[in-house]
């Protein structure tokens, strides 16, 4: 997860980003603590007697709960992140995990993407959109309606400069008894990875008005040129960005969770396994294996472009955290650090995949990466795989392995939006 990865930030603390955000979260509190009085809850913390004092004086940290959401791909990492570094100096009791829900992905062609030989396919989550839904899913909205919570600030870890816990913006929008409030940004390129913080206009027909506004975000592969690069008289984009930093209000949160929204199509880049059948591909660097970091070890030989019998791969035990993905993830993210991308939809980096028929196990060479395309001819991802299958199975071909990296998005992930939420308010 990218709130994990200490050299994201090439910081020379080293600090991931979510330890930003919980030493952030730390100092605040620090900051609003106050004498002991009826109604503070919290941790006590007690200061020692100074001259002339016979007793310390007892003061209480308030007690800010952080909720933290991940996926079937991240829970376990993160969750091992906080407990190492001891939940980065916060009250376990204060940080809770719930899960949202994951979604299979399809490609161009409406196909699964392989991500193992015995079944697993890509999935992935829903947007920031499905943070709502998945607190009422699981135990999390009724711990704050418990802790007496009132409001909630959403921010995004994979933005630094969404400041959790911001005192400005939170103070503004509690006094002015908002329901939600989106801190935004202005855009330097029109095709900046920013979610547009816009105005849909609706035609109605009623006796108060012809028409009804409501706020709403858009991506930039949604917008039209227009919006994109329209400016104003100062020269800059006039549509400014979201930043994923979210006020909401607990009472509205309750309003609004069983409301339905639209889901939006977002390009991605997703990495699969592409199987091939009898012929040949362009020879490879040779090199030693690499087992991507997470994925399990084997003690077998490994030889370049072995291959299995159809049929003769050991039926697999659904991975409850997605580890076949969460490997083909940490392979490619390998190959992309010695290799760089093009804007070529039809050029892809593909790595040789040992299959090991008595594991299972599949290991990818990421240092036999090479340029190809997408879609080979003896492929059983392209036009004639179901013939080449066939084929496969009758006269007893071996079925050999590559992962694809795409340079361009191959597939759209439905995604929702929290900024739809905002549709439901004045």
């Amino acid at each position: 997860p990218v709130g994990c990865m200490s050299g994201s930030l090439q910081l020379r603390s080293g600090k991931s980003i979510l330890q930003l955000c919980c030493e952030r979260i730390r100092r605040i509190a620090m900051l609003c603590i106050g004498p002991e009085g009826p109604g503070q809850r919290g941790q006590q913390i007690r200061e020692p007697a100074r001259d002339g004092q016979t007793e310390g004086t007892t003061f209480s940290r308030p007690s800010i709960p952080i909720f933290v959401m991940t996926s079937r791909i991240t829970h376990r990492r993160v969750v091992e992140h906080f407990i190492s570094n001891n939940h980065f100096g916060l009250p376990a009791r204060d940080v809770v995990f719930f899960e949202q829900t994951m979604t299979p992905i399809l490609d161009e062609l409406c196909h699964l993407l392989p991500q193992s030989l015995g079944g697993a396919f890509a999935q992935a989550p829903g947007g920031t959109g499905e943070s709502l839904s998945a607190l009422a899913e699981s135990s999390a909205l009724e711990q704050m309606r418990d802790r007496g919570v009132e409001c909630l600030h959403i921010v995004g870890t994979e933005n630094p400069l969404a400041r959790t816990c911001d005192p400005v913006f939170l103070g503004f929008c509690r006094d002015l008894e908002l329901d939600c409030a989106c801190k935004v940004v202005e855009r330097i390129d029109p095709f900046e990875d920013l979610d547009l913080f816009c105005v849909r206009q609706s035609a109605v027909s009623s006796q108060y008005a012809d028409m009804e506004e409501a706020a709403c975000g858009l991506t930039p592969s949604q917008a039209a040129d227009g919006l994109l690069h329209a400016r104003g008289t100062a020269g800059t984009l006039s549509y400014h960005g979201s930043i994923n930093s979210f006020f909401m209000s607990l009472a509205y949160v309750d309003e609004v969770i069983e409301r339905p929204q639209k889901a939006h199509r977002i390009p991605r880049i997703i990495p699969y396994l592409d199987f091939l059948v009898g012929g040949t591909e362009p020879e490879a660097e040779e090199s030693p294996p690499v087992c991507p970091q997470g994925a399990p070890q084997s003690s077998g030989t490994w030889s370049q472009n072995a291959g299995v019998a159809p049929g003769a791969w050991p039926m697999e035990v659904p991975s409850p955290d997605l580890a076949c993905q969460r490997a083909l993830l940490a392979a490619t993210a390998e190959v992309r650090l010695h290799h760089r991308t093009t804007s070529d939809k039809n050029v892809a980096w593909r790595c040789d995949v040992d299959l090991d028929p008595s594991g299972p196990l599949a290991v990818v060479r990421v240092r036999s990466a090479m340029r190809s395309v997408p879609t080979l001819n003896n492929s059983l991802c392209g036009p004639e795989g179901a013939q080449l299958a066939e084929s496969a199975m009758s006269v007893g071909q071996l079925l050999r392995c590559s992962l694809v990296i795409p340079c361009q998005p191959n597939t759209s992930v439905l995604e929702t939006s929290i900024l739809d939420y905002f549709a439901y308010t004045d």
